[in-house]
C-alpha cells in the first residue's frame, strides 16, 4: 500500500488541476477458501494537426474499426472521455472533450509521443501517449465504438515494453513487473512479480505467492530481455502508418474471441469492487460509515473470490487441479501470516477488535489480486504470466 499511497499522491496533485478543464466430483464443488479469522476550443498538440487529412467524421464512428476510432481522436476530431478513476485514488474526476483540450496549471498538457500497444491481452492494442518531461502516461482504450482515457503517473508504468508489461515503484525496494486490467470505467495494475518492504528485510512474489530473491531477479532479467515497445513522434504520417487495423494483433498473443469477450464481462463485473475500493482514501466524516465501507469491501472480495475459485474447481481437472490446490494453499498461507501480523501489530484478538478498519482494505487487495489470478487461470489466458 505504501508503494500506491506515494505514486497516488502525485497523480492526484497532477490531475487535480488537469480536471479543471474539464468436471470435478461432489467433494470438490464443496471446497472453498476459508480466510482464518481467528474465530471546449480546440488548442493545438505538441506536433500540429493543421495539415492533417481528416479521417471519417464523428457521426461515422459507429462503422469504425478500432484502429481508425483512434485515429479520430488522435487527430482531434472525435472527442473522448477522460478520467483519473483508479481503485487507490479518491479522485474521481471525468471529462469529455477533444485530446489537445487536456491541461494543467492552464497550459496544455503535450504529448510528443505515442506507442500501440496491447495492455491486457485482449487482442485490441491500446494506444499510449507519453507526456512531455516525464510527467506520466495517457492511455487511450477502445470499447464498443468509443474511445476512453486513462491517466497514470510515470513512475506507475515506465519501461514499457512491447508485450504490455512495464515496471512500476515507488522505491529502490518497493518494485514490480506489472500488466494492466480494465474493469468497467478504471484500471488496475496487476503485479506479476513485485519485492516490498526496506533492506534487509525485503520480500518477493509472484502473482502475490512468496518467492526468493533468485527467482526475483530471474524474472527482472527476463524482463529487460523483452523488446521494448516502439515510441513515434505524434504525426500524422505516424498515425497512418501505425493506426491500421492490422496493429490489433500484431506481436500479442491473441484469446480466442469467446474466452477473452467472457473474460472482460467479467472483469467489467467487478466494478462495484472498484468503487467501494476507492472509499479507501476519502476522508468520511461519519466513522461508522467508513467501518461499514470497509467490512463490505473485505466480505464482497471473500464471495467473489469464493465464487471464482469454485468455478475454476469444477473445470479443471487431473495436474491443473492439482497445480490449483497447491497454489491456493500458498495464498492461504501467506493470508494467514499477514493477518496475524496485523492482530499482533493492533493488540488484537479478532477482527472485531480492530479499530483501524484499513485492514479490511489491505486484506480485502489480498483476495482481489487473488480474484484476478484466478479468473485468468479459468480462462486460460496466459497473457500474465
Amino acid at each position: 500500500m505504501k508503494k500506491y499511497i506515494i505514486i497516488l499522491a502525485f497523480l492526484g496533485l497532477f490531475l487535480l488541476s488537469a480536471c479543471s478543464k474539464s468436471s470435478s466430483t461432489e467433494s470438490v464443488t464443496n471446497e472453498q477458501m476459508s480466510p482464518n479469522l481467528f474465530s471546449t476550443t480546440k488548442l493545438e498538440n505538441e506536433s500540429s494537426s493543421s495539415n492533417i487529412s481528416s479521417t471519417p467524421t464523428a457521426s461515422d464512428t459507429g462503422l469504425l474499426s478500432p484502429m481508425q476510432t483512434f485515429k479520430s481522436v488522435l487527430l482531434n476530431e472525435q472527442t473522448l472521455l477522460c478520467t483519473d478513476k483508479s481503485p487507490y485514488d479518491d479522485l474521481d474526476h471525468e471529462w469529455n472533450g477533444y485530446l489537445n483540450e487536456l491541461a494543467y496549471d492552464s497550459n496544455s498538457i503535450k504529448t510528443p509521443q505515442f506507442a500501440v500497444v496491447d495492455l491486457d491481452g485482449d487482442g485490441i492494442s491500446e494506444v499510449v501517449l507519453a507526456i512531455k518531461d516525464y510527467n506520466g502516461f495517457i492511455i487511450l482504450r477502445y470499447k464498443e465504438s468509443k474511445v476512453y482515457g486513462f491517466i497514470v503517473s510515470y513512475r506507475s508504468m515506465y519501461n514499457l515494453k512491447a508485450d504490455g508489461s512495464f515496471m512500476t515503484s515507488s522505491s529502490s525496494s518497493d518494485t514490480s513487473v506489472s500488466k494492466m486490467l480494465f474493469i468497467g470505467d478504471t484500471f488496475f495494475q496487476e503485479d506479476i512479480v513485485n519485492s516490498v518492504g526496506g533492506t534487509p528485510d525485503i520480500t518477493y512474489y509472484m502473482h502475490n505467492k512468496p518467492i526468493d530473491k533468485d527467482t526475483f531477479d530471474k524474472h527482472l532479467d527476463l524482463f529487460d530481455c523483452l523488446l521494448d515497445v516502439e515510441w513515434h513522434d505524434y504525426s500524422k504520417q505516424a498515425i497512418d502508418q501505425l493506426l491500421v487495423d492490422s496493429t490489433d494483433t500484431k506481436n500479442v498473443p491473441v484469446l480466442p474471441k469467446s474466452d477473452s469477450y467472457d473474460r472482460q464481462n467479467y472483469l467489467d463485473s467487478l466494478a462495484y469492487l472498484m468503487d467501494l475500493r476507492a472509499y479507501y482514501n476519502i476522508s468520511l466524516e461519519d466513522q461508522e460509515e467508513v467501518n461499514s465501507n470497509a467490512r463490505n469491501y473485505y466480505n464482497d472480495c471473500y464471495n467473489e473470490m469464493n465464487k471464482i475459485f469454485q468455478l475454476c474447481l469444477e473445470k479443471l481437472s487431473g495436474d491443473e487441479l492439482e497445480v490449483l490446490r497447491t497454489t491456493q494453499q500458498k495464498w492461504q498461507d501467506r493470508y494467514d501470516q499477514r493477518l496475524s501480523e496485523y492482530f499482533s501489530e493492533h493488540n488484537a484478538n479478532n477482527m472485531k477488535d480492530l479499530v483501524d478498519q484499513s485492514v479490511y482494505y489491505q486484506l480485502g487487495d489480498m483476495m482481489l489480486n487473488e480474484i484476478f489470478y484466478l479468473i485468468n487461470l479459468y480462462y486460460n489466458n496466459n497473457f500474465y504470466n
